[in-house]
């Protein structure tokens, strides 16, 4: 009975966000696996921003509650889709394919591996607590289950908003609200299965790094770029213990793979998909919002360099971004949170609001160990070096393609990442080597992603 309550965690969001994907991406063809990678992480999403208003407005959570959300929410999206159809256009060719023997081995070997790791990250992800101290600390929605609320009546007291018990009160909620909706449907807050999300959000980057490749160099091209992106040991990590750093990469993943998609096909109707995506990783750590604006400023250097001048489609993309954080925006600033981890201690009331302490010089000891860290670090497989070196390579296919606003979107949060570092006593998190992996992995999936489509686009011109 338990696992029959799991599957119906996991799967009505995934039928919310197929849905959604479906109706804003219907004259497109994709495929149902496709649909589904986006769909498990749109409707997540969407509906943790539900519970999140939900305990904003002091409306207990309970199972019953959680049905009549889930309830709202297909009921509309399932009237959307009846009421606008569209038409289904076969636009999408997938590049035929020639394979020997060797190939056909090939393939059938990595498959097994593939299938290897997948099955190690269900079994760890769903049979093992959370062991991590950070995942304890910000992460865990326990304390909010079983007050069925998120404790906000009384600024005053002790324990408003989870204090004590949460170290920044200003963290977003989006896997805090992942761990609830798991937990409603348990009828417990189970301490392996409330993170059962995790696991699957790896599962969903793997299958839309594979359908992507897939599109632009065939089958093995697919196959091959998920071993690599699978042998990533710090995104496996997270799989495992529910950082919530893993829905982040995620996000962008998905986020990016859609506005890479519209910049191609000029589908219009792609851009608040992304923008929400983009969106959703605001609301899942304070770091996302360095993201949202990489890219925008993406898609607003796509639109002045290739001369599109498409100016509604910031619109488009922006302005459901806005309205789904604008829930969070308000109720921070209501109650006085920030977006930073203050000074860096983990004590006092300037770490608990979450506040962004500015340090009154640069920290530019902190270059040397970070840039050490992107470029030699294995947490993330080594993927930028090699993203570095297909980029020199392949100079050409980068420049030529609107790849290259991708890879943009992966050089702005970067340098943001390092520009928070240098100016803020953020610093200390590079020197201890507690905070560069873990950001980093924010741009790993995508940079899989770039490095890989940059490598068959560059194969695919010299072969011709």
């Amino acid at each position: 009975m338990l696992w029959i309550k799991l599957t119906a965690a996991l799967v009505f969001p995934t039928l919310a966000g197929f849905l959604l994907v479906s109706l804003l991406n219907a004259r497109r063809d994709q495929s149902l696996a496709e649909k589904i990678f986006i769909g498990y992480g749109m409707g997540f999403g969407i509906l943790s921003l539900g519970l999140f208003c939900q305990g904003a407005f002091g409306i207990p959570y309970s199972f019953q509650a959680t049905l009549v959300l889930l309830g709202v929410t297909l009921a509309i999206l399932l009237i959307l889709n009846f009421l606008y159809r569209g038409s289904h256009e076969n636009t999408v060719k997938n590049p035929s394919e020639k394979r020997d023997m060797y190939a056909n081995i090939l393939i059938i070997l990595l498959i097994a591996w593939i299938a290897f790791r997948v099955s190690i990250v269900l079994y760890e992800g769903f049979n093992r607590p959370v062991m991590s101290q950070d995942s304890w600390w910000n992460r865990s929605a326990k304390l909010f289950y079983y007050n069925q609320g998120l404790m906000i009546d009384d600024p005053a007291d002790e324990h408003f908003f989870g204090k004590g018990y949460r170290v920044i009160l200003g963290y977003p909620l989006l896997t805090f609200m992942h761990q609830i909706w798991i937990s409603e449907f348990l009828g417990e807050f189970h301490e392996s299965l409330m993170k059962a999300w995790a696991p699957l959000y790896l599962i969903s980057v793997f299958g839309l790094i594979f359908t992507a490749i897939k599109k632009e160099g065939g089958l093995l091209a697919g196959l091959i770029a998920v071993f690599f992106v699978s042998a990533a040991p710090l995104l496996i990590f997270h799989s495992f213990e529910a950082y919530s750093d893993l829905a982040l990469s995620y996000n962008v993943l998905a986020g990016s793979i859609l506005l890479f998609r519209y910049m191609e096909h000029d589908e219009m109707n792609l851009l608040p998909l992304s923008g929400l995506f983009f969106a959703m990783a605001g609301f899942t750590k304070s770091d996302g919002m360095i993201h949202l604006l990489s890219a925008g400023l993406a898609l607003l250097a796509f639109n002045v360099i290739e001369k599109k001048y498409k100016w509604k489609g910031l619109i488009y993309f922006g302005l459901p971004a806005l309205l789904y954080l604008l829930p969070w925006f308000i109720f921070k600033s209501h109650y006085g949170l920030g977006f930073g981890h203050g000074y860096g201690t983990g004590i006092g009331g300037a770490d608990e609001s979450g506040a962004l302490m500015w340090s009154p010089t640069f920290h530019f000891e902190v270059w040397p160990v970070f840039f050490r860290e992107l470029f030699l670090s294995v947490d993330h497989g080594l993927i930028f070096a090699f993203l570095a070196l297909v980029s020199v390579l392949g100079f050409k296919t980068l420049l030529n393609t609107n790849i290259k606003y991708l890879f943009l979107i992966i050089v702005l949060a970067i340098s943001g990442y390092l520009f928070v570092y240098t100016a803020t006593f953020d610093f200390e998190f590079v020197l201890n080597r507690m905070a560069t992996n873990r950001n980093l992995l924010s741009v790993t999936p995508l940079a899989f992603f770039v490095a890989g489509y940059i490598t068959v686009k560059s194969l695919k011109k010299n072969s011709d």
